[in-house]
């Protein structure tokens, strides 16, 4: 499958909230993890086995040190190495910046939820089935462990003693998954389907519905082997999983990038603030956001806002008035709002900023506070960041928009669409002719 092809499929699916991520060992690898391999090394060397010339899996080298060693000092040997671990990497920066609430993984260690803590995201994690009842599906980051948790390794899944034990002790769990593959997605990372639970879930299920279950995803490294191809085929004709082979695994950076930017392509930011209380110009910031709301809206684009002081209410106001004039049943197709907690310190304030800015393609700068309002100002330094952004300051509305015109004005080098509006956006009074300019940059910008 084409790269293009595969990528914008997936963006889609997660634009409609239906995609789930499967995470292997090889996702953690790839962020610089020890591989699984490498973990049980020193165990097959104290057994006398050469890990790196023998027929044997990983699960049955386990169990054999659990058998000669005890079950108790294989636990205590697979819990120092994974506890040492605490990974981030621009791979996983863009893995958690996925929009994407549910998340399977066959890893024991916490890497995937510390990464998402570190961006202030909550989760849920789930590696039991007493844990399913605490199950959020349209709120908190559910992240499920397959084979259990680091800090419960009584119950995870290491030996080959437990991997025959599973479907009998995880019936719910496994019921659970199985839903999930009927109603949604899966993009599977760092996994190759050898072992005994992914693929006979998919085949149960294409049995029960006659091969009418969803299309999933894979990514993988490139393999000519002609058993690996044969195998490839038989996952998209038998299993209904599309594969995107990489010629390298370093490539998978490049691919969850593509993957967000076209999620957020039609994802508009809009920055803005008003504490003044001219009424006069409070009708004009009302009538303003009413029209660009409005408009965006016809042009199936999402906006994307942190409640900015006025500025935010009236674009929300504007956005529940249309989608409830439109009978739209989900608000979140048009509209992501982001409020800041009064609470927050400045540097969760500022990932809070990121998150939101991460979630769009085009950035929109109108009124602020004053010239110095530093959460524009912040905005606008995060947004400039990617080159990939549509920065639109709307100089004539004043304020922090200004200054932020200026700079931009400064460096036009660096946003070449806006050479030739740049007039424009300073000095057009008719909000319609200037609401027309900001809607051709964008159209003209999107891929």
């Amino acid at each position: 499958m084409k790269r293009k092809e595969f990528t914008k499929e997936i963006a889609i699916k997660c634009q409609n909230n239906e995609t789930a991520l499967f995470l292997g060992a090889g996702m953690s690898s790839n962020a610089g993890l020890p591989s699984w391999k490498k973990l049980f090394e020193p165990l097959a060397r104290e057994l006398g086995i050469d890990i790196n010339n023998t027929n044997y899996q990983l699960y049955d080298i386990a169990q054999f040190y659990a058998n000669d060693k005890g079950i108790s000092r294989l636990h205590k040997k697979v819990s120092a190495e994974i506890n040492r671990i605490d990974e981030t990497s621009e791979t996983l920066n863009e893995l958690t910046n996925m929009q994407c609430n549910s998340i399977w993984t066959t890893n024991f260690d916490k890497v995937i939820e510390n990464n998402y803590y570190k961006k202030g995201k909550r989760t849920n994690i789930i590696h039991s089935e007493e844990n399913l009842v605490s199950v959020e599906l349209n709120k908190n980051i559910n992240i499920f462990k397959m084979n259990g948790d680091i800090d419960n390794l009584k119950h995870a899944i290491i030996t080959k003693k437990d991997l025959e034990e599973y479907n009998e002790k995880h019936r719910l769990l496994l019921t659970f998954f199985k839903r999930e593959l009927v109603v949604k997605s899966f993009l599977f990372i760092g996994y190759s389907f050898t072992d005994s639970l992914v693929l006979p879930c998919i085949s149960e299920l294409s049995q029960v519905f006659d091969g009418e279950h969803p299309y999933h995803y894979a990514i993988m490294q490139k393999n000519d082997d002609p058993d690996f191809i044969s195998f490839i085929t038989d996952l998209e004709t038998r299993y209904h999983i599309k594969t995107l082979l990489l010629d390298d695994y370093s490539e998978l950076l490049d691919v969850l990038r593509e993957i967000n930017y076209y999620t957020n392509q039609y994802n508009v930011f809009i920055s803005g603030s008003y504490r003044g209380d001219d009424e006069k110009e409070l009708r004009e910031i009302s009538k303003f956001c009413n029209l660009i709301t409005t408009s965006l809206y016809k042009e199936n684009l999402r906006i994307v806002n942190g409640y900015g002081y006025k500025v935010g209410y009236y674009i929300a106001s504007a956005a529940t008035r249309i989608m409830l004039e439109e009978n739209v049943t989900s608000f979140e197709k048009y509209l992501l709002m982001y409020p800041f907690d009064e609470h927050l310190t400045q540097e969760q304030k500022y990932k809070h900023r990121e998150f939101m800015i991460a979630k769009a393609n085009v950035v929109i700068f109108m009124y602020g506070s004053s010239s110095f309002d530093s959460g524009m100002i912040e905005e606008f330094k995060i947004a400039k960041k990617d080159p990939r952004k549509i920065i639109i300051p709307i100089g004539s509305t004043g304020g922090a928009a200004k200054v932020i015109y200026d700079e931009v004005k400064s460096n036009i080098i660096q946003y070449p669409y806006l050479e030739k509006v740049m007039d424009m956006l300073l000095e057009e009074t008719d909000i319609d002719k200037l609401i027309s300019v900001i809607l051709d940059v964008i159209r003209h910008n999107l891929d």
